[in-house]
């Protein structure tokens, strides 16, 4: 979705409401980001509940969206997904005055996310500072994020394409009509109505 559709107070309160009756939560994350403080304020929400928390990474956690994922108590992540960390991003319209107060709150925002970096993942000083300072996105694969401590897990699809299965070989397509070759692999199948 875009990266405005959750911020903390949606997120706030079908969070507090999912507590009232659960001990153990998943939160499955596809994000691009967002604002900075929007997500140090649902990480915090996460890691301040007495709830234990699984996140799943589906797609990409990116951004605010990879700094969200970290707040997991168990991080796993689906096999085609990425995590991808960054600068901090942001402009400001103001005197010199403004603009370096602009660049110390930067600073101070990218020092809080080093903090979370090296104390939620195994990537090392170096690797941290490189997100963080190089103005370049770090696209990590789920190998990557397991390899750097940043996921648990990685999940991996275990559905079978329609007709697989260990006593038949997949059906074969050469003789049959178009839809008949599309149902072929339509792991979907019609529900009746």
């Amino acid at each position: 979705g875009r990266w405005d559709e959750v911020d903390y107070p949606r997120f706030q309160s079908i969070f507090r409401e999912a507590l009232k009756s659960n001990k153990e939560l998943t939160i499955r994350i596809h994000s691009g980001g967002g604002s900075v403080f929007e997500g140090l304020a649902i990480y915090d929400l996460i890691r301040a509940s007495d709830c234990n928390v699984t996140v799943i990474i589906e797609g990409m956690a990116a951004s605010m969206g990879f700094v969200i994922a970290l707040s997991g108590d168990e991080i796993l992540i689906n096999e085609n997904a990425f995590g991808m960390a960054h600068a901090v991003k942001g402009g400001i319209y103001g005197n010199k005055q403004e603009m370096l107060n602009y660049i110390e709150l930067i600073d101070s925002c990218e020092e809080r996310l080093r903090q979370i970096c090296t104390e939620r993942t195994k990537a090392d000083a170096n690797i941290i500072n490189e997100w963080l300072t190089s103005g370049k996105d770090f696209w990590l694969s789920a190998e990557k994020c397991k390899e750097l401590g940043i996921a648990d897990e990685i999940l991996k699809p275990t559905k079978q394409r329609k007709g697989d299965d260990e006593n038949t070989d997949s059906e074969n397509i050469i003789n049959k009509t178009p839809e008949e070759a599309f149902e072929c692999f339509n792991v979907f199948p019609e529900v009746p109505q």
